[in-house]
C-alpha cells in the first residue's frame, strides 16, 4: 500500500486539502471549527507527511495545529512548488489544483518534516520584520515630504513622528 501525502493550499477563508495516492480532495473552513474538522479526516489516514506552502503567516495556524495533533508537517517555498508544477506542465492555477500539486509534490519529493518553530525565535523574526516595515514606511514619507505641497507638510511630519515614536517602542 502506498503511502499517504496530504496537500493543503491556503485562503484566508478555506483550506483545499488533497490526497494521494487515492486523488481524493475537499474543503474546510479556515477557522478553529474547520482546522478541527481537518485533523478529525486526516488522523485515522495516519498521512506520512501534509505540506503547505509558505504564505506570509497564514500557514502558521494550520501547521501549528497539525503538528499538535501528532501530524508530519513541511512547510514548502512556492516558488520551488511553483516550479515543480511547471515541470510537470501543469500551468493553470486553482485553489484545487495547487492542492493536487502540493500533494504530488510530497510524494514525489517526500519533503522533511519541520518541527514547530521556538516561540521566541518565531518573535524575534516577527519583530524584526516590523522594524524593518517600519523603517521602509519613514523612508517612503521621508521621499514623499521632499515633494509634497505646504499644505500636506504637516501632516506628514505627524506620521513621520508617529512612525519614529513606534520604532524607538520596537526597539525598547
Amino acid at each position: 500500500m502506498s503511502k499517504v501525502v496530504v496537500g493543503i493550499d491556503l485562503s484566508k477563508a478555506r483550506l483545499d486539502v488533497a490526497l494521494r495516492p487515492e486523488d481524493a480532495s475537499w474543503s474546510v473552513t479556515n477557522d478553529p471549527a474547520g482546522l478541527q474538522a481537518l485533523v478529525e479526516q486526516l488522523k485515522p489516514l495516519a498521512p506520512q507527511m501534509v505540506v503547505l506552502e509558505a504564505s506570509g503567516g497564514l500557514e502558521r495556524p494550520v501547521a501549528t495545529t497539525l503538528r499538535r495533533a501528532g501530524l508530519a508537517v513541511a512547510v514548502l517555498n512556492p516558488r520551488r512548488v511553483r516550479d515543480f508544477a511547471r515541470a510537470m506542465g501543469i500551468l493553470a492555477k486553482t485553489d484545487r489544483l495547487d492542492a493536487a500539486v502540493l500533494a504530488r509534490f510530497a510524494q514525489v519529493m517526500e519533503p522533511e518534516a519541520q518541527p514547530e518553530p521556538d516561540e521566541s525565535k518565531t518573535q524575534l523574526k516577527e519583530l524584526l520584520l516590523r522594524r524593518h516595515q517600519l523603517l521602509e514606511m519613514l523612508t517612503a514619507e521621508r521621499n514623499r515630504q521632499r515633494t509634497a505641497p505646504p499644505w500636506m507638510q504637516s501632516e506628514l511630519e505627524e506620521h513621520l513622528a508617529w512612525l519614529q515614536e513606534r520604532l524607538e517602542a520596537l526597539d525598547e
